[in-house]
């Protein structure tokens, strides 16, 4: 005896219940993370005789933010080109809510945050495409800062703007709109079954057009760099502060996200991150800089997709997109209705 179909009331339970489990597991994670930066703080000589200012620090968590929110815009291009607009305010709070799943192993979890909370309006295949699309992008440009930055700070060491070289070579291929359509077909092929994989070729325009809003990103990341090294009383107010700071925001960042299975860098970055400010600070206050500038971040990251995440917004996809989707929707399902009658006689 077969069961009656699930009631509204009980998906909406259901998705609430599910909904809470993911926040809870991904406070979880936040928080281990954020207890074993504790502890590596902790362990570092110079921490005693290190006075921190929390006004520097604080500057450094804003930018961070901004820096962020550019990337963000660049994700809402891409979704608009593929007629999907989303509203400013609700992109970026599905940005940063989604940017929480980097710090669980394996960077899947930003897929499942993002396409959770724009399902039932936007097809989770054009919104986990974009995510791909995106990051992939930011981190291109992000070796291509890297490379330049300490080429010019420093042209006598080519391993480390070598390094951001590799990177921007290594991904900026992908963002060719036939190879990441081959790409997406293969890694897609299990989820979308029989359904058309979306066109994705407009996103190449797209990225070179808007290139200017990871530029700016990665300009406010190396900004924050440069503050939370100003939070530890060094000077770093010239122009070649900026440009060294920003070339190592960029190349740590970049760096980190190509060991994919370490959740949001950890251990990667911070060599970098070391490695490229021993010289200036010292080891032992690189090591502190580097668990400084991690910890600064993460927390603007919780705080920025708290705030968001709680801010009511009223779902703003526009009528005609939201009609054409409904269509869409209703169509499919007759396509289907229709083939299985088809396979019954």
């Amino acid at each position: 005896m077969s069961s009656g179909p699930i009631s509204s009331p009980d998906v909406q339970r259901w998705k609430s219940i599910a909904k809470g489990v993911l926040v809870i597991l991904v406070l979880a994670m936040v928080g281990r993370y954020m207890w074993k930066l504790t502890a590596e703080w902790r362990q570092q000589p110079g921490r005693a005789t290190l006075s921190v200012s929390m006004p520097w620090l604080a500057v450094a968590a804003v930018l961070y933010g901004f820096g962020m929110s550019f990337f963000g815009l660049l994700w809402r291009r891409l979704l608009a080109h593929s007629g999907a607009p989303v509203g400013r305010a609700e992109a970026l709070r599905v940005y940063f809510v989604g940017a929480l799943g980097k710090y669980v192993p394996g960077k899947a979890f930003v897929l499942v945050l993002r396409t959770g909370m724009l399902s039932g309006r936007l097809s989770r295949l054009i919104v986990a495409l974009s995510v791909f699309y995106e990051t992939l992008a930011m981190m291109a440009v992000g070796g291509f800062v890297s490379a330049l930055c300490l080429l010019i700070v420093a042209p006598s060491a080519p391993v480390f703007w070598g390094s951001g070289l590799a990177v921007l070579l290594t991904l900026a291929p992908l963002l060719h709109p036939a190879i990441f359509e081959r790409g997406a077909r293969v890694v897609t092929r299990p989820l979308r079954g029989a359904e058309p994989l979306p066109s994705t070729r407009g996103w190449w325009r797209i990225a070179i057009e808007g290139i200017h809003l990871p530029l700016l990103g990665w300009l406010f990341l190396g900004a924050s760099c440069a503050a939370t090294v100003r939070g530890m009383g060094y000077s770093a107010a010239t122009l070649v502060d900026f440009v060294q700071f920003t070339g190592v925001a960029a190349l740590a960042c970049s760096a980190g996200f190509l060991v994919i299975f370490m959740p949001s860098g950890i251990g990667v970055r911070e060599m970098v991150v070391v490695t490229l400010l021993s010289p200036r600070l010292g080891a032992s206050q690189a090591v502190i800089a580097a668990l400084l500038l991690r910890t600064v971040w993460t927390l603007a990251d919780v705080v920025v997709a708290g705030a968001l995440y709680w801010i009511p917004l009223k779902a703003n996809l526009e009528p005609n997109t939201a009609a054409s989707h409904h269509r869409a929707v209703l169509e499919f399902e007759s396509s289907a209705n229709a083939m299985a009658r088809a396979g019954e006689t």
